[in-house]
């Protein structure tokens, strides 16, 4: 019998011993692929981060990106200047401590612009100006050379130039001081400053004119205010105009925001003075490449401004010369905005109006006040002639008045629409429209005490006044220049409406509109805006190049109008693409600066 063996199978029993080696390699192995993961996500993640705080554009200007590198490199170059700034207006103080309001000003406007916040929104608004502006420079043919950011350099590095000037400032002068000025406080302004020109033109030394016409404090001084610099705030438009003046040069009559009437005289040019250290400080800042590539920016930004102004003063402008009626709107519904001229004299129990809320209205003072009220209603009634009344008006406000503000002008209120006084004192004199100019009115009873009012004038709301206007204008052989002067709240009244030359950007848009398309030698119908209503008389229209009134306004506004337009296209624009494209709108907190 033979015995068959089965075969021996090939495969090895495996032990116990290798599952546990080829599960702790494959954990081994999973462990370093997790520290090799955890180690990639940990770079990508610095490297984002790194991206995010250095290169992540926070604006996109056309081709160009604008990083966070380059915004902290800017902010780092604003901090260096300003802090130059400071010192220096520190010293300056220092040296002139008859001149240490205006001073203190401009270091409080240096620290202001130091904050941290505000300097870090405006240095990205600059940068993104100043890269645009770059690029516009291109469009328009403008380059700088190596040369020219020298002298950037030069100019970055010095005190800004000063210039000695007088100045004659003409202000309307209400008759209370404090109060709005009144149409015809704006037209007599206007007529002295005219006059002050005239005089200039004729040989008149500045300094009689100017003690003659000026209504500044510098006027005791031949006008004299010093040395200005070209960051005066005085008011922007005539600051630029005189510093465009050669020496011993003088301004047009030029109206400021503040509605004072100026002329300047240049009488001294100091240049500035370079600082050597400066450089050495702006490289320590930002480092060389970038303060230079900083300072080519500006360069090419000064240069397009000065282009831009140059073609806008020698470019030959649609104008018109114009003669204009304003009707003022002197509250918010035209047909209501009736105002009153009047004076009070106020008696207030125990003399002091600001502390009546917790006297009992039965307090005997009450009823002394109203005495005292009553024998100075009695008094002025008495007196038949109104001249002599006002007089003796005058005299008890400034000696008997509680209202001592008013008081020390005789009691003067000037003009005022009914919601500008409380109602009890506004009824008597809005209600009867019987009153006549050097009336008594009340006493009258307030919470501040009882008023002894004298009325002086009823102004009828803008529609009956507008109203009146046409009338006159229709009459048969009405005369503009003669129903201006007669009508017209404008500064130009006094002058029969003459406004001159102007551009359509001169002028309300509204009335731009009507003057484009009138003939010349009509009178457009009445235009309405928010301050109120014009009627223009168009005498002539010419395409010329601006005179040196309209030059003066041009030049401190072209470059800013023309800037703002082509901005405004490039960040909204009407085709679909977007030159400035802003990628990080928390940066760009504040508006741009221009």
């Amino acid at each position: 019998m033979t015995v068959r063996l089965r075969p021996t199978s090939g495969t090895r029993r495996r032990r116990p011993a290798d599952s546990d080696d080829r599960q702790t390699f494959w954990v081994t192995v999973g462990f370093i692929a997790l520290i090799a993961l955890v180690a990639l996500a940990l770079l990508v993640s610095i490297g984002i981060g790194y991206y995010n705080t250095h290169f992540r554009p926070i604006a996109n200007v056309g081709s160009a990106s604008i990083t966070r590198d380059q915004w902290s490199q800017r902010v780092n170059l604003e901090a260096y200047r300003l802090g130059v700034q400071e010192k220096a207006v520190r010293a300056a103080i220092a040296a002139n401590p008859d001149n240490v309001d205006s001073l203190q000003a401009l270091l409080s406007d240096v620290q202001s612009k130091e904050d941290p916040q505000t300097l870090a929104d405006q240095s990205a608004n600059d940068l993104l100006d100043l890269t645009y502006k770059a690029q516009l420079a291109a469009q328009n043919d403008v380059t700088v050379t190596d040369a020219d950011i020298d002298a950037q350099m030069v100019k970055d590095a010095s005190t800004p130039e000063s210039r000695h000037v007088l100045a004659i400032e003409v202000a309307p002068t209400p008759a209370v001081p404090g109060a709005t000025p009144t149409p015809q406080d704006n037209q007599t302004a206007y007529d002295n400053a005219q006059k002050a020109s005239q005089a200039l033109a004729a040989g008149t030394p500045f300094d009689q004119v100017a003690a003659q016409y000026s209504t500044d404090a510098s006027k005791s001084k031949g006008g004299d205010l010093g040395f200005l610099l070209a960051t005066d705030t005085t008011d922007p438009t005539w600051v630029d105009a005189l510093f465009r003046l050669p020496l011993n040069g003088t301004t047009p009559v030029l109206k400021g925001a503040d509605g004072t009437w100026r002329i300047g005289m240049v009488t001294e040019i100091k240049p500035g003075q370079e600082n050597t250290d400066y450089h050495a400080g702006a490289v320590a800042a930002v480092g060389d490449g970038v303060y230079r590539d900083q300072i080519r920016l500006e360069a090419l930004a000064d240069k397009l401004s000065q282009k831009i102004v140059a073609q806008a003063l020698s470019t030959p402008v649609d104008q018109t010369r114009l003669a204009e009626i304003k009707v003022a709107i002197n509250g918010t519904d035209p047909s209501t905005d009736v105002q009153i001229h009047a004076s009070h004299i106020l008696y207030s129990p125990n003399h002091d109006p600001q502390n009546l809320a917790s006297l009992p209205p039965e307090d005997p003072a009450w009823a002394a006040a109203e005495a005292l009220a009553d024998k100075t209603a009695a008094e002025l009634n008495a007196i038949t002639d109104i001249t002599a009344r006002e007089q003796r008006f005058q005299e008890i406000a400034k000696s008997d008045s509680d209202d001592k503000t008013s008081g020390a002008v005789g009691g003067e209120l000037g003009t005022f629409t009914r919601d500008a006084m409380v109602e009890e004192f506004a009824a008597p004199l809005f209600d009867n429209t019987d009153l006549k100019p050097g009336d008594i009115v009340g006493p009258v009873k307030s919470a501040f005490g009882w008023h002894v009012i004298l009325f002086q004038a009823r102004i009828p709301s803008a529609d009956d006044r507008l109203n009146a206007t046409k009338d006159a204008l229709a009459a048969p052989g009405a005369d503009f220049a003669t129903v201006a002067r007669d009508h017209s709240d404008g500064d130009e009244a006094l002058q029969g409406g003459e406004l001159g030359w102007r551009t359509a950007s001169e002028l309300p848009t509204a009335v731009a509109t009507a003057v484009t398309a009138a003939a010349v030698g009509t009178t457009t119908d009445p235009i309405q805006d928010d301050t109120g209503f014009y009627i223009e008389k168009v005498e002539e229209k010419a395409t010329q190049v601006p005179d040196a009134q309209l030059a003066a306004v041009l030049s401190a506004s072209a470059f800013d109008s023309w800037y703002t337009a082509q901005k405004t296209q490039a960040t909204s624009p009407t085709d679909g693409s977007a030159p400035i494209i802003v990628t990080d709108p928390s940066v760009f907190t504040s508006s741009s600066g221009q």
